[in-house]
């Protein structure tokens, strides 16, 4: 199934070489989730709603979508993304020493 973006021109994340950046407008930076402050990060699936009290930062449609939980956080600790590149955003995370969980 094809994603549709939906917004992703208005807000986006990014990967960075300290963490996930979250844009605004494509160039704004908003917030950087440093990796010392991922605690976890669980794919969800395609058509999932997520967690209950998470930080919805999905903006893409059909997308496989991850959520991302920190050690802590003064707004949310629980964030829902739609990568746009999935399969890249998987790599990245396993190279920088997490494993991305599948929820059952």
């Amino acid at each position: 199934m094809n994603t549709i973006p939906l917004l992703s021109w208005l807000y986006d994340i990014e990967l960075c070489d300290i963490g996930v950046r979250f844009k605004l407008l494509q160039f704004l930076t908003l917030h950087i989730l440093e990796f010392e402050n991922i605690e976890s990060v669980e794919e969800i699936g395609h058509a999932s709603l997520g967690s209950l009290g998470a930080y919805n930062f999905k903006n893409r449609l059909f997308a496989r979508s991850f959520l991302i939980q920190t050690q802590h956080g003064w707004f949310v600790r629980k964030i829902l993304v739609t990568p746009k590149v999935p399969n890249y955003f998987v790599v990245w995370l396993k190279e920088h020493g997490f494993a991305v969980l599948n929820k059952k």
